[in-house]
């Protein structure tokens, strides 16, 4: 008989088990999505401050060109709200176009802030010639 009454007190429980651990598992399934899709924002971003970077450094670019080219690049991957800034510095005697972006990445679910990053790219400014 007393099998029967610690059954009976059992019962139902594994529904709040099931519920309990699926809001678990979402949580973190989330929190992977968020952490991929911050690097997947950040590999953008590097990436366009590199390409731009590489623009203005050329013969025919300059600081312009290359606020251009990442601002094309951003605009392409949806990044409008990006601030972006160039300027040649000297970097051990070599002159250097150095391109900084700046954005958030968004939330995916409906808590918490943005996370800001910060990249930038350089290139080696052509030399032009005599």
């Amino acid at each position: 008989m007393r099998f029967r009454v610690a059954w009976r007190d059992e019962r139902g429980s594994a529904v709040a088990e099931n519920a309990m651990t699926s809001v678990v598992i979402v949580a973190v399934f989330l929190l992977v999505c968020q952490f991929a899709y911050a690097a997947h924002v950040r590999s953008s971003l590097t990436m366009a401050a590199a390409e731009a970077a590489r623009a203005g450094a050329r013969v025919d670019g300059g600081v312009d060109a290359a606020q251009a080219k990442a601002r094309d690049l951003l605009a392409e991957g949806g990044g409008r709200h990006a601030g972006v800034s160039a300027g040649s510095t000297s970097e051990a005697g070599v002159a250097v176009m150095r391109v900084d972006i700046t954005a958030q990445v968004p939330v995916l679910g409906p808590f918490g802030v943005g996370l800001d990053l910060h990249t930038s790219g350089r290139a080696v400014i052509e030399d032009r010639g005599p």
